[in-house]
């Protein structure tokens, strides 16, 4: 993610800065929006139920401990959908 997004879920408005994930629930009302001046850019997963699961564990464990994770391991952990 660049810049910075902002997230309306179920009416509640939340902000998000470079690295942040954010995830929205199945069936869930939704809307993202940029809020700042500069250009930013969000990538959108949808992620079928089967292979949701390990894909968050893999996030997980690259992001333990405030670790941010580099965009190849990101790449890694995507291609296991």
């Amino acid at each position: 993610m660049e810049g910075n997004v902002e997230l309306v879920l179920n009416q509640e408005r939340i902000s998000a800065a470079p690295g942040a994930i954010m995830l929205v629930p199945e069936n869930t009302p939704h809307g993202f929006s940029n809020p700042g001046a500069k250009r930013a850019k969000l990538p959108d997963y949808v992620l079928s139920c089967d292979s949701r699961e390990q894909y968050f564990e893999e996030l997980a464990e690259l992001t333990k401990n405030g670790r941010q994770p580099n965009q190849e391991e990101l790449l890694e952990a995507n291609a296991s959908l």
